[in-house]
């Protein structure tokens, strides 16, 4: 195992997606060829929020290898997930107040 691949599992291990994702770019400079590298750049891609990229790299891997369960089931994943960000959603309309409050005292609810 060479270095810098020990260093892509060690940032992807403490959740350090953006400095796994350069150094497995890296590694894939040399070997862009490498299945076990792009499957971690496709879980690396998955975590920081970009299902495209993931899902790219995922269909890079099984053009080298299309049985590969990783990337099949990883796929499946990616393109199964609800494909809406955060910044898509209208919460303005979405009601801020209780629909029942509920009295604990009198048992009652308002």
């Amino acid at each position: 195992m060479t270095t810098l691949t020990q260093i892509a599992i060690n940032q992807a291990l403490n959740c350090l997606w953006e400095e796994a994702i350069t150094t497995n770019l890296q590694i894939l400079e040399n070997i862009p060829s490498d299945i076990n590298t792009l499957n971690r750049l496709g879980k690396a891609y998955a975590a920081i929020g970009d299902k495209e990229a993931s899902k790219d790299t995922y269909q890079k891997v099984l053009k080298y290898d299309k049985y590969n369960s990783v990337a099949l089931k990883n796929l499946k994943k990616t393109s199964s997930k609800l494909r809406v960000s955060p910044a898509q959603l209208n919460l303005s309309s979405f009601p801020t107040k209780r629909l029942f409050s509920h009295s604990v005292a009198n048992n009652s609810y308002a």
